[in-house]
């Protein structure tokens, strides 16, 4: 969203981010409803140059696409979770590449 927004005219910021807001939602419902959340994780995560080189080693549109998203968030704030998000997201995406 943050990457699309600037894009727009500004008079349309509101109503697409309640669009996309209200999208996420309903795949968040749809996908995960009867799923059980995973820990979160206690090991040292992956480095950014990693994570990036094994998304681009999976071929995986959507792996590159997360990793990408997570590793703009984790410049953003240094948080972890970032990494580990963008880890998992290859994980799940693309399970013939082992990490």
């Amino acid at each position: 969203m943050r990457s699309v927004l600037p894009l727009l005219p500004e008079s349309t910021w509101r109503p697409t981010y309640d669009a996309l807001w209200q999208t996420a939602a309903g795949l968040h419902s749809a996908y995960r409803i009867h799923a059980v959340p995973e820990p979160v994780p206690t090991s040292e995560p992956r480095t950014p140059a990693d994570l990036a080189e094994h998304a681009i080693a999976t071929g995986d549109p959507h792996a590159i696409k997360m990793t990408e998203a997570c590793l703009r968030q984790y410049d953003r704030r240094a948080d972890p979770i970032f990494l580990h998000a963008a880890g998992r997201a290859s994980e799940v995406l693309a399970p013939d590449h082992p990490f």
